[in-house]
C-alpha cells in the first residue's frame, strides 16, 4: 500500500512539474477565398484533373481560430485527381496545396489526402460545374498549431466557352473517407474464404455414424 502511494505521489509530481505544452490548439474556424481564380480543368483524362500553379494568389477570409486571416492572402498550388462519379473517394498525396498567412508573420499550410467528389455536372458548350472535398490536415509552425484535420471545398464553373472560375473554402474537422488498399480487399476476401472453409470442416467434423 505504501509502494502504491509513493507511486501515485511521484506521477501526480510529475505532471505538476512538466511543462506546458507548446502546441496550439485550432477547434474550429474557417477560411474562404473573397475573389475567385481560374484553374485548368481537363475533363478528358480519367481521373479528372483540376489544376491551379502560381496565379491562385487571393484574399481569404477567415473566422473562429482562423480569424486573424482575414483580409490577408493564400494560394492554391497543385494538381488535384477527383472523379466524375458523385460519392467516389481518390487517395493522392497533395502535399501544401493551400497556404494562407496567418496574420502574425506566418502560413497555416494545409495538405491533403483524399478527395470525395460531392457535384458534378457537364453540358458540352453550355456549363460545366462541380466541387470537391479534399480531406488532410492543417499545421502552422509560426504558431506552434499541430496537425489538425480539416476539410477544403473547392467548387469550379464555366459557362460557354468562357476560363473557368473557381472558390475554396476550408474549415476545421472532417474525417476523410475510408479507401481500401488493394491488399485489405484481398485479405478480407481471404479471410471469408478462411471462415466458409472452416464451416464447411465443422460440418463434416459433428456428422454422427451409427452401426
Amino acid at each position: 500500500m505504501r509502494k502504491l502511494c509513493f507511486a501515485v505521489l511521484v506521477a501526480s509530481s510529475a505532471v505538476i512539474a512538466a511543462p506546458a505544452n507548446a502546441v496550439t490548439t485550432v477547434t474550429s474556424g474557417s477560411v474562404s477565398s473573397a475573389h475567385l481564380f481560374s484553374p485548368a480543368v481537363n475533363l478528358s483524362t480519367t481521373p479528372v484533373t483540376y489544376s491551379v500553379f502560381n496565379g491562385g494568389t487571393f484574399q481569404v477570409t477567415g473566422s473562429g481560430d482562423l480569424s486573424a486571416a482575414s483580409g490577408r492572402t493564400g494560394t492554391l498550388n497543385g494538381s488535384i485527381n477527383f472523379s466524375k462519379t458523385v460519392g467516389t473517394v481518390l487517395a493522392q498525396t497533395l502535399t501544401d496545396l493551400f497556404v494562407f498567412s496567418d496574420g502574425n508573420g506566418g502560413t497555416y499550410n494545409f495538405s491533403g489526402t483524399t478527395v470525395q467528389t460531392v457535384t458534378f455536372s457537364d453540358t458540352p458548350g453550355i456549363t460545366t460545374s462541380g466541387s470537391f472535398k479534399v480531406f488532410g490536415s492543417l499545421i502552422d509552425t509560426n504558431l506552434g498549431v499541430g496537425a489538425t484535420a480539416s476539410t477544403l471545398t473547392i467548387s469550379f464553373n464555366s459557362t460557354g466557352s468562357s476560363a473557368y472560375s473557381s472558390s475554396a473554402t476550408m474549415s476545421i474537422g472532417g474525417v476523410a473517407p475510408a479507401v481500401p488498399e488493394p491488399a485489405t480487399w484481398a485479405m478480407m476476401l481471404v479471410g471469408f474464404g478462411m471462415i466458409g472453409a472452416a464451416s464447411r470442416y465443422r460440418r463434416r467434423s459433428t456428422a454422427a455414424t451409427f452401426a
